[in-house]
């Protein structure tokens, strides 16, 4: 009689003398509702400043003629799911692409908006706006974002884009942003005193130091201490997410999650987000089993394996 017998022993299954590697699952992918056969790209989950305020998926869409507008659609209770999406309104839509939305919190008002945009025309250089929004109408109707002004400190001649707020202490934010210089896409942060209800004025933007060229869409833990990035998978023209940490103060070099390396994407994962919880994570990808382009994915931090 022959007796069959196994044991785990460090992630190995082992019978009859024969081992088999333990093929871990991996981590689960999440699509959103209002993705299209068009490109979606630049997801933000704004989540509620109150757990009875529903959150709101802030995102960018390209339409049939080639231009990015920015969207929103709120999560409704009762369907536990994403709302009808819709563009945000007429005073942050321009003529150009209207790109990389970061809202503040939902139901504090009033409400914060960054963005990136070329204003002019579709494809010029753009640069980094913000815009309040004062509340919501008695009637329940949404109100608008009022007009957008220019972000100091982020103004240049240079392609800004990408913001991230990110809290510096009690006193002190910081804007993380990416600027496409003579030497590819670089990340830079500026500071500024908190002024809340207004736009923070924001001192000369400094460059990131640790994170090398050709790295964009910065976005942070709440502690500060993690970056997600996206960059150039290695040995491929595809784009990846990376994670990098910062040890004694400085940044370490960008390593790519490869749970989030999808083999058969053509354009491959982009535009991290996190939500500021710092426990999920969205992005963009056109991996297979989308709806068509470049379509809008979430996971949740604990299930990735993440670079030390």
């Amino acid at each position: 009689m022959r007796y069959i017998w196994w044991k785990k022993m460090l992630g190995i299954f082992v019978v009859s003398q024969i081992a088999f590697p333990i093929l871990a699952a991996g981590p689960k992918i999440i699509s959103v509702s209002i993705n299209t056969e068009f490109d979606e790209d630049d997801p933000q989950f704004c989540l509620g400043a109150k757990p009875t305020i529903p959150g709101r998926l802030y995102f960018t869409r390209k339409n049939e003629s080639g231009k990015w507008d920015i969207y929103w659609a709120r999560y409704e209770t009762q369907k536990k799911g994403l709302g009808k999406a819709e563009q945000v309104g007429p005073q942050i839509q321009s003529e150009g692409d209207d790109q990389s939305p970061l809202a503040m919190a939902e139901g504090v008002f009033p409400q914060l908006l960054f963005f990136a945009s070329s204003k002019d025309k579709s494809g010029a250089p753009r640069d980094i706006y913000a815009a309040l929004r004062d509340g919501p109408l008695t009637s329940g109707e949404e109100r608008g974002f009022g007009p957008p002004r220019g972000v100091s400190g982020t103004i240049t001649k240079e392609d800004e884009f990408d913001p991230w707020y990110q809290d510096v202490g009690t006193k002190q934010c910081a804007l993380y942003f990416t600027r496409l210089t003579n030497n590819g896409p670089r990340i830079y942060y500026c500071l500024a005193t908190k002024t809340p209800g207004s736009v923070p004025n924001y001192q000369e933007a400094k460059l990131v130091e640790g994170i090398p060229s050709g790295f964009c869409s910065p976005t942070l833990t709440p502690d500060g201490k993690k970056m997600f990035l996206q960059g150039q998978v290695e040995g491929t023209v595809k784009q990846g997410i990376f994670l990098s940490n910062l040890q004694s103060g400085n940044w370490t070099t960008p390593q790519l999650i490869a749970a989030l390396s999808f083999t058969e994407a053509k354009i491959g994962t982009v535009s991290p987000r996190l939500n500021r919880d710092g426990k999920t994570l969205y992005f963009a990808s056109d991996k297979p089993g989308g709806k068509g382009g470049l379509d809008i994915y979430y996971v949740a931090i604990n299930e990735l394996q993440l670079p030390k």
